[in-house]
């Protein structure tokens, strides 16, 4: 579910263990039995012999938006962290409660530009790392498209011993880590550390270190 909500092929997870009526009630998530703390999380639910439109849903640990007929998004509040209790009722009459595991989101990669693809680390022109400006981090082999706020990074130049370095507060270089670059001869190590992200779950993440060869 990238760029935007989108419901597809969204499997059938499981039967309410708890009923209070003969009806049938199914939730489907793009998450396996899963609920990520900070996002939107997609869930569908029907109940067998009753409108999607009269099927009213709560959720104990965070908000739950309608989106339309039986489609809804969850939303797990920042500090919650375990089992969430999802109750569909109609009027007076509850049909269910259904227990989700909530987990905060795995942690992000650290590369530079907006590409992870082959921007690590390793070997790298001048020109082409200061065309990139500066930290980026993402998630990999996700389904979630989850922006992290880069915090602080720090530029470090080593060559033959002697060792420069500039901070920024932000993930975007600085005029002083671009002159560091800028002046660095030809097979020195550009060391990008102190890498600080914070995600929509307000979770404060250190990411990876990220080394480069200038050629």
């Amino acid at each position: 579910m990238k760029k935007g909500i989108i419901f597809f092929a969204i499997f059938i997870v499981s039967f309410f263990g708890y009923s209070q009526s003969n009806n049938v009630v199914s939730v489907a998530v793009d998450q396996m039995n899963i609920l990520y703390v900070g996002v939107d999380n997609p869930i569908t639910i029907a109940v067998s012999g009753v409108a999607a439109a009269d099927i009213n849903v709560s959720v104990d640990m965070g908000t739950i938006r309608y989106v339309k007929p039986g489609h809804y998004i969850i939303r797990i509040k920042a500090a919650g962290t375990g089992i969430a209790k999802i109750s569909v009722s109609s009027g007076k009459q509850l049909f269910g409660i259904k227990s989700f595991r909530c987990k905060r989101l795995p942690a992000p990669i650290a590369f530079v530009g907006n590409n992870p693809k082959n921007r690590k680390g390793g070997t790298i022109s001048k020109s082409t790392l200061l065309a990139l400006r500066g930290v980026n981090a993402r998630i990999e082999n996700f389904d979630f498209d989850v922006k992290f706020n880069i915090a602080s990074c720090t530029v470090t130049i080593m060559d033959n011993g002697k060792e420069l370095a500039a901070n920024s507060t932000s993930g975007k270089f600085t005029v002083k880590q671009k002159e560091l670059i800028k002046n660095a001869k030809i097979g020195s190590k550009v060391i990008i550390s102190n890498i600080k992200a914070k995600g929509p779950d307000g979770t404060d993440r250190k990411l990876n270190s990220i080394i480069f060869k200038l050629k």
